[in-house]
């Protein structure tokens, strides 16, 4: 069975989507970037990434420069905002 005309417009739309979803995860953050987003000094992710275990996953470009990737600072932001220290007035 052929599928029709609206069927293929909403496959494409479909693939079109997936495929902004799966850019955007890919995108790589620099240092400098990562602490305007956390609002920290680029040090501190630095410090991050340098744990053991790494708080932050990066990548190293072939130059030598880190990249963080979006997934991993969703997750960072993620266990950011789960591990919040109750604040006194709010008890």
């Amino acid at each position: 069975m052929i599928p029709s005309y609206e069927d293929f417009l909403a496959a494409q739309m479909k693939d079109e989507k997936k495929k902004e979803q799966e850019a955007a995860s890919a995108k790589l953050y620099t240092p400098n970037e990562v602490a305007k987003l956390f609002g920290v000094d680029p040090k501190t992710v630095s410090r991050w990434a340098n744990r053991k275990p790494p708080l932050i996953e990066f990548i190293t470009t072939p130059g030598g420069h880190r990249r963080y990737k979006h997934d991993s600072l969703m997750k960072f932001y993620n266990l950011r905002v789960d591990d919040e220290p109750v604040l006194e007035a709010d008890k």
